[in-house]
């Protein structure tokens, strides 16, 4: 009995472990990008330069709203832009 338990625990670890190796191989493959920004959608300027001033960089606002993309798939580029913009401000007040 308890050697069947043991062996049905190291079979579900397996699979667990073998589940987590193939998502994390998945999100890591080079040139991935979330589908928002992979669909070659542009980026608002307006939001853009809003975004870059609130983030302090190009490269760092950019990087936000990939990250909120990621978080969103179904989400267009200007709702993740201003997702962004508004956790930003967000964030800021104290």
């Amino acid at each position: 009995m308890i050697v069947a338990f043991v062996g049905l625990c190291l079979l579900v670890a397996g699979a667990l472990i073998v589940w987590l190796v193939i998502v994390a191989g998945e999100q890591r493959k080079p040139g991935w990008k979330p589908p928002a920004v992979k669909k070659g959608r542009k980026l608002d300027p307006q939001l853009q330069r809003r975004l870059e001033l609130l983030a302090g960089s190009k490269k760092t606002a950019r990087r936000l709203v990939i990250a909120t993309a990621r978080s969103n798939p179904k989400r267009s580029t200007r709702w993740c832009q201003e997702k962004t913009i508004a956790d930003l401000e967000r964030d800021r007040r104290v």
